[in-house]
This record gives structure tokens, sequence and C-alpha cells, in this order.
């Protein structure tokens, strides 16, 4: 059984999801990219480095959540979704507090 490609919009629709999962605390930083890198573009490891530029032993330790990596690494290896560091913000935290204002706020 071959597997599909993602149109854009179940694309999107994915993203917004493992977003949504990432702010709830559900999914770390490096399962977010790992799940991306695999559900979306479909791409191993060696592949993907080559479209970031990012070395292999740099895309393991993102993907394991382990180290710190430089803010330049996390930035390539997240632009191929159009997502900076900022929007990957280890202070999960702040991030729930920003959406529940949101919610929270009076029209």
């Amino acid at each position: 059984m071959g597997v599909g490609i993602m149109d854009a919009s179940d694309i999107e629709q994915h993203l917004y999801r493992l977003l949504n999962a990432h702010v709830a605390g559900d999914l770390t930083r490096g399962q977010l990219l790992r799940t991306l890198r695999k559900d979306v573009l479909k791409l191993n490891q060696s592949t993907y480095c080559k479209l970031t530029g990012i070395g292999r032993n740099a895309l393991v330790d993102l993907e394991r959540d382990q180290g710190e990596p430089a803010s330049s690494t996390v930035t390539k290896a997240f632009s191929p979704f159009g997502l900076k560091p900022i929007m990957l913000r280890p202070d999960l935290q702040f991030l729930q507090q920003c959406l529940q204002y949101q919610t929270d706020k009076p029209d």
C-alpha cells in the first residue's frame, strides 16, 4: 500500500493540530519536528538534512529533545514549514497563558 501525498488543505489542518498539541504540552519541539518531517514531507533524516542544511547529528538531537541547539539550527530545522523559533518557545506555559487570554478576552 503506497503512502499518499497530502494536499495543501490537509497539510494545513495537520499543521494546526500538531501546533495545538505542542502548545498544549502534549508534543515536544522534537516530536513536532519529527512528525512534520515524516508525516508532512515524508522525508528521511538524510534527505531532510540536505534540504535544511543542518547536520544529521543536530537533527537527531533536535528530534530527541537533547541538548540546547543554537537558534540558527532550530530556525533551519523548521524553515520548510514557515515556523520561527519564537513559535516553538520552550516556555509552553507562557504560550498557554497567551491563548487563554485570547479566549477569555471580552469582545
